[in-house]
């Protein structure tokens, strides 16, 4: 894990490698759906590739092929962009920041298995993509501290959304029981119109509210 967390006490590193959970990487809420609403709603499971195998030595091939080819066709271009989507690697270096006995703050290198998170993605359509005359974005750091998701949530790119109505949620995680209290009061606020069954708006509300779990509640009991 690197020089930094060679120097932590027996303590502290104790405490990270009992912290390793998808939250501890992630965050500590969610919403959660089914599986049969993703398979539904074109949510593909991602391919994690092995960079030693035989598969990934010959896809890298065939990349490296394409940028250097004048003249290729676009559903060659298409197909590659579409894998490309949908690949990670098996293994990478995660960063995650920790306090010390301290309180000081310290970015500590993580090897991860991205291969447990077993991830399902969801990625607007080529014709989506196209009607929208969405930019083109290279995932790099500055471009991703740039305000991204706020010009995509504007209706101008609505086709790439991935929509859903409140009954297809199964659960909403908050971390605590003060959240959930937010949670509950944001529920009820929530404008009638945004609620698309015909059954009573309230009992509709009430439904999602059954919905919320606190995590800190379901690392105690669970």
């Amino acid at each position: 894990m690197g020089e930094i967390y060679s120097n932590l006490s027996s303590d502290e590193k104790k405490r990270i490698k009992n912290n390793y959970t998808h939250t501890d990487f992630y965050g500590e809420y969610g919403i959660a759906f089914s599986k049969e609403w993703g398979e539904k709603n074109n949510l593909q499971p991602i391919h994690y590739l092995n960079e030693q195998s035989q598969y990934t030595r010959y896809f890298s091939e065939i990349v490296e092929q394409v940028l250097n080819t004048d003249n290729v066709s676009d559903a060659y271009v298409d197909d590659i962009l579409d894998r490309l989507c949908f690949i990670k690697p098996l293994r990478g270096i995660m960063k995650r920041k920790n306090k010390k006995e301290t309180g000081e703050e310290i970015e500590i290198e993580f090897q991860k298995n991205f291969h447990d998170e077993k991830e399902w993605r969801y990625v607007p359509g080529r014709e989506a993509v196209r009607n929208t005359n969405i930019e083109r974005v290279v995932a790099n750091q500055y471009l991703l501290e740039m305000d991204i998701n706020s010009r995509l949530s504007t209706r101008q790119y609505e086709k790439l959304w991935l929509l859903y109505n409140y009954e297809d949620i199964r659960y909403i995680i908050v971390p605590n029981a003060s959240e959930r209290i937010d949670f509950i009061n944001t529920i009820l606020n929530i404008p009638e119109e945004q609620f698309t069954s015909e059954s009573d708006i309230m009992t509709q509300k009430y439904i999602l509210i059954s919905k919320i779990l606190v995590l800190a509640e379901i690392r105690k009991d669970w």
